[in-house]
């Protein structure tokens, strides 16, 4: 709900003075099937479009809207899962936590930092960082089964790694 009450609370104020630029912040997650995170992948989803939306709705009266994407970062979060932890990945050491996410290319802070905020002074909309990214969301649009089949194989491959579910048996 944060992004929602953020822009309760902004947007009247951007309309009534002509000008103003809400950021939301979603994830890669909303591009691509999110095993063991449903519904984190649902929200992000839902971010990006109500962010797309809003831009279309917010132009005419003097208001940008952008959302970002960020594919990994790299952040204590991808060792404790932070506030937010999948459960099923909460009991793996932190070397294997560690190896699952480097097959991502975590990038620093900093480097993201920058682009992003390039990318909101151009007014870009949809801001993807790294670049390499866009490929995985055009490959989603164009053909979801395959985005299915590489969700199903990575889950496969974490499946031995994970604590078992309750009543899973």
């Amino acid at each position: 709900m944060g992004p929602i009450h953020d822009i309760q609370a902004a947007y009247p104020r951007m309309v009534e003075q002509g000008f103003g630029h809400i950021v939301n912040t979603a994830s890669m997650a909303a591009f691509m099937p999110t095993a063991l995170a449903a519904p984190y992948g649902a929200t992000k989803h839902a971010v990006v479009g109500l962010s797309r939306a809003l831009r279309v709705e917010a132009a005419p009266r003097g208001v940008r809207v952008s959302v970002l994407c960020p594919g990994v970062i790299r952040t204590p979060i991808l060792q404790d899962g932070g506030k937010y932890g999948r459960a099923p990945l909460t009991d793996l050491d932190a070397e294997t936590k560690t190896a699952m996410w480097e097959r991502l290319r975590p990038m620093a802070p900093d480097f993201f930092a920058a682009k992003a905020l390039d990318a909101v002074a151009r007014n870009r909309g949809l801001v993807i960082i790294p670049a390499w990214w866009h490929v995985l969301r055009l490959l989603n649009g164009l053909v979801p089964s395959l985005a299915e089949a590489a969700a199903r194989r990575e889950l496969r491959r974490i499946a031995p790694l994970l604590r078992p579910t309750p009543g899973a048996e």
